[in-house]
């Protein structure tokens, strides 16, 4: 709608006809602002292709947890540390964290928007960062991830989960040893899996 306006726009507009300039940028107007009350409240746009609205974004701070995760890093391996994670959602929980972090999915890091593993046909989602260039990063702790047909798992790697501080946990792929990371696994009594 709001494209098929704004050409009933255009053309009244060269054909000079003011008054109908002003009823179709009304109508566009109401129209933006009845679809703005119809989708507030959801989490994804309907017919956005998978694209959040504000709201849906701001519930991963408290549902998703993504907050909370990110300031119990912060608890765990304070200001200073030396740990790096990586993330496919690298926003609130960097930002809370401190810590250095890698952009999986490539929004914040060249090589990987440019050869990283292909993911999906989904704006901004489309690549993500191999493991054995995690591992050159020196990433510890890969925040949520999934393993892909092509990663190569590093000797040693393991699957760790540490408490967020609400009662629950959070996945982690231990990729990198890092001593801070053996000592919280010890201190915090981390689950570990073995790959």
């Amino acid at each position: 709608m709001p494209l098929s306006a704004l050409l009933l726009i255009s053309a009244a507009n060269s054909y000079r006809f003011p008054a109908l300039v002003h009823v179709a940028s009304l109508a566009t107007c109401a129209q933006s602002a009845l679809y703005h009350y119809h989708t507030y409240d959801e989490p994804f746009l309907p017919d956005g292709d998978a694209i959040e609205t504000i709201h849906g974004l701001s519930e991963h701070l408290t549902t998703g947890r993504w907050r909370a995760i990110g300031e119990r890093l912060r608890v765990i391996f304070g200001d200073k540390s030396g740990v790096s994670i990586s993330i496919g959602a690298a926003g609130a929980v960097p930002f809370y964290s401190g810590l250095r972090t890698v952009d999986e999915l490539g929004l914040s890091d060249r090589w990987i928007a440019k050869h990283g593993d292909h993911l999906s046909d989904r704006p901004g989602h489309g690549r993500i960062a191999p493991l054995a260039y995690l591992v050159e990063q020196h990433v510890n702790l890969a925040i949520w991830r999934a393993l892909l047909a092509s990663d190569r798992v590093p000797p040693g790697a393991a699957w760790v989960e540490f408490p967020t501080g609400d009662g629950s946990w959070c996945r982690a792929l231990y990729l990198t040893r890092n001593a801070e990371v053996d000592a919280a696994i010890l201190r915090d009594s981390w689950r570990t899996f073995p790959l």
